[in-house]
């Protein structure tokens, strides 16, 4: 069927969609949005319900945990109304303004239709953090605080902040209305801190019903805006229909209530199927949202299964998959490597980490996992080999020997990758054929993050770039052409061909290679890991003479590397590391000063290094990292 035809209809949807929610903004949409419902039957009622889907024993495992300390020290914060977002660092916010840019001090207006606040944005400010602070991740560290204490500062603080920020956040009138994807966060971050202060005297029929109102008003926004694109759809869409699945539960008694939930159920099953790829690698290829999608998918499966939800088998197997990817990327230090996009994005954050600790994902044990599958049967994650491994359906590659790891990239740009020259959002960047490199606890060469979205679209196209990953830019050709514009928006200009693997007694074998439409380059790259060396050989193919190429090497920050004769040497954690460059022309090495973004909106210093050569049709470039 041809692509017109076959998306007519579902287009033709969006499009009705977006002409209605315009009409809600010339109607009394405080009172349309709570047609049809019930009431909770103050707190005693609302604890009922919430028991009957998040678990009746969730408290139990907050009591004794080995995260006590932290969640402790983030709830004293939080108390105080400390923040920090998005790499602002600590700001007070007293009182607390839910619409407040921290960074730049910028105010979203209240009293404007949410369509058109997005508009409102000035040049610098990120829309993302009074979305982060919206989604409430802090009551559930306040929650859990008061069940650890029994201390009644800290329920008193959540029905505070509850009250509070439905009083000052009119339906569809605030900054905080116009993402459903933040609507569907927060909605549910919400049920679990209200679950944990059921025993507070602060926890009063009053404030039940008057939350239970606005989650009906969540829901009613949710269904009326959601975020579902064509072909396919990302992790907006899917938080939509997570966040549906839930507030479906809680007014299962209503009309609206159930129809929420029967069109999120099937979305949901249909949806992980068509976002997650077989290997259970989220189709964007980011690492950081591969982790939001894991708890976006992983933690309803449990809410399911206390309901009698019936999961299909393959969608489970996706699940147990996603979790066993976690996993296999993990570095020797146990954090996950920074690849493509990373926004610090978390669904339900139980526990406050480092944004780069993923493995409580793949741990029976963790507080996170004793929550969510509270009064349910936990995943079995089957055990998984930590040797080498291809992911063929992602075109990833992850290679072990002795304490050596490399994660290699030649990943498409999305799930239906298509030889053509439209435009689509993605979260990828242009790092084909590049990679991570990590000794045991040492971080060697490192992907350089994402930093930043729309506050500073130059920092953003930069950390997207092809010079900044570790690979070879011929000719200033990007690998993808990236219009600034429109956010993460990329054309098509490259082909991945292949990425293979060949595992041997002493060294690992991985060969990938891709091709430029624009420029007409092939870059073939393969990488041999060997328990203390890694030689990579790149072999540039491209007509013509005088081609202008760069080779880069993005250093993990700490590393001060020293240029010798054709060679950089550097110590790191007791072991002397020696990177060499052959190649038949000559290559001209330097050194620059770099940053590399550990963490939405947080850079940090580092060095670079950017070998430069030119070539007449073909060469090749031979790399060696070895260590003592």
């Amino acid at each position: 069927m041809d692509d017109k035809i076959r998306y007519f209809f579902p287009k033709l949807r969006n499009r009705l969609s977006a002409q209605k929610t315009r009409l809600f903004e010339k109607l009394p949409v405080e009172i349309i949005s709570l047609r049809g419902i019930d009431t909770c039957g103050g707190w005693r009622g609302m604890t009922d319900r919430l028991h009957v889907f998040l678990g009746k024993s969730v408290t139990e495992s907050i009591r004794y945990n080995n995260d006590t300390g932290a969640i402790l020290a983030a709830a004293n914060k939080a108390c105080n109304h400390v923040f920090a977002l998005l790499g602002s660092g600590d700001v007070k916010l007293d009182p607390i303004i839910w619409n407040k840019e921290i960074k730049t001090g910028f105010e979203w207006p209240t009293g404007i239709y949410y369509s058109k606040l997005r508009k409102t944005t000035p040049q610098g400010s990120d829309i993302k953090i009074p979305w982060e602070l919206s989604r409430c991740h802090h009551l559930l560290w306040l929650g859990e605080a008061y069940v650890i204490t029994g201390e009644e500062k800290y329920a008193w603080e959540v029905a505070n902040e509850l009250n509070d920020w439905i009083d000052t956040n009119p339906l569809m009138y605030s900054v905080n209305w116009t993402c459903a994807m933040e609507v569907a966060i927060r909605a549910v971050n919400w049920m679990y801190a209200l679950l944990f202060i059921v025993d507070s005297v602060h926890f009063t029929d009053e404030l039940a019903e008057k939350v239970y109102r606005s989650l009906y008003q969540h829901g009613f926004f949710i269904y009326n805006n959601l975020e579902r694109t064509i072909p396919y759809s990302n992790n907006h869409y899917y938080s939509d229909i997570v966040g549906l699945l839930y507030l479906g539960q809680l007014f299962h008694q209503t009309r609206q209530g159930k129809k929420w939930f029967r069109f999120a159920l099937s979305q949901y099953y249909t949806e992980t199927l068509a976002q997650i790829l077989p290997s259970g690698v989220d189709y964007e290829k980011s690492v950081s949202y591969h982790r939001l999608m894991t708890e976006l998918a992983m933690y309803p499966y449990y809410m399911l299964e206390r309901v009698g939800a019936n999961v299909p088998e393959i969608v489970r197997q996706r699940l147990v998959h996603m979790v066993q990817y976690v996993k296999l990327n993990a570095m020797p230090n146990g954090r996950a490597p920074m690849v493509a996009d990373n926004d610090d994005g978390r669904f339900l954050p139980f526990v406050p980490r480092d944004f780069r600790e993923h493995l409580y994902l793949t741990d029976s044990n963790s507080l996170d996992n004793r929550i969510v599958a509270s009064s349910a049967d936990m995943l079995s994650f089957e055990s998984v080999s930590l040797g080498s491994r291809l992911i063929q359906d992602s075109k990833i590659a992850i290679l072990r020997k002795g304490d050596s790891y490399l994660f290699v990239n030649n990943a498409d740009r999305w799930r239906y990758d298509k030889e053509k020259s439209g435009y689509i959002g993605t979260h990828i960047h242009n790092d084909l054929l590049s990679f991570v490199y990590a000794v045991g606890g040492t971080e060697v060469i490192v992907d350089p993050g994402g930093y930043v979205y729309t506050s500073d679209m130059e920092r953003h196209e930069e950390f997207r770039s092809t010079s900044k990953h570790n690979t070879v830019v011929v000719d200033g050709e990007e690998q993808h052409l990236r219009d600034r514009s429109r956010t993460f928006m990329m054309k098509y200009n490259s082909t991945s061909r292949f990425l293979e693997l060949v595992e041997k007694q002493d060294c690992d074998i991985c060969t990938g290679e891709y091709f430029t439409i624009k420029g007409r380059l092939t870059h073939n790259r393969s990488f041999c890991l060997e328990q203390q060396q890694l030689t990579i050989m790149d072999t540039l193919v491209k007509s013509g003479k005088g081609h202008k190429a760069a080779l880069f090497y993005h250093f993990a920050p700490g590393i001060s590397p020293v240029l010798e004769d054709k060679a950089v040497s550097f110590e790191m954690h007791g072991m002397r590391f020696l990177l060499k460059i052959g190649s038949s022309c000559p290559v001209k090495m330097s050194i620059k000063d770099d940053t590399v973004s550990p963490s939405y909106g947080v850079l940090q210093d580092s060095k670079t290094l950017v070998g430069n050569f030119e070539f007449d049709e073909t060469t090749q470039i031979c790399t060696t990292i070895s260590y003592r």
